[in-house]
């Protein structure tokens, strides 16, 4: 990450149950506490709402309706722009399986909270199906993706060929 850049992270919470109860275990948080000592600075937290939220049949806790995007910079002085800080975005649905899947909305809010350049690339570390890189193209924006899962890079790769010269500007790890 360059030094005025930006890394947006969401990770969902889970439940811990133990004898019966069951309790959030603030993963997100935990994780962003941990970062923070670690250097990074938490400039925000989005809150990326779901309208049409996967319902659940848990009867002893309420629904997850959101997840938190937390919005680091390794300095204090960055490309992001604070604004609203509440997305309302359905979920998308896909032809894939991958449980983690954003929708494409989501990407695009994210980056309008960005001041970018030109030549700027936007790193997506946990690429997935390439939902980031379809939106960078989109906006006509550098793009690499790094994933561990091949099967993955190569579901993002096809999409990506539906576009003219992918292989110039997208690159997959």
């Amino acid at each position: 990450l360059r030094k005025n850049g930006v890394f947006f992270l969401n990770v969902g919470d889970k439940y811990q149950t133990q004898y019966g109860n069951s309790h959030l275990m603030q993963i997100p948080y935990r994780l962003a506490y941990h970062m923070v000592k670690d250097g990074w600075k938490l400039q925000d937290i989005i809150i990326w709402y779901k309208p049409n939220h996967m319902p659940t049949s848990v009867h002893d806790r309420f629904a997850n309706t959101y997840e938190p995007v937390l919005v680091l910079t390794k300095s204090d002085s960055s490309i992001y722009t604070k604004k609203n800080n509440v997305f309302k975005i359905a979920l998308q649905q896909t032809h894939w399986k991958h449980t983690a899947s954003f929708p494409e909305k989501l990407i695009e809010k994210l980056l309008e909270h960005l001041k970018l350049g030109d030549g700027d690339i936007i790193l997506d570390p946990f690429a997935g199906t390439g939902t980031t890189a379809v939106v960078a193209k989109k906006l006509q924006r550098n793009f690499i993706g790094i994933d561990q899962n091949n099967q993955y890079i190569h579901l993002a790769k096809n999409r990506l060929k539906k576009t003219k010269s992918y292989e110039s500007i997208w690159k997959f790890l």
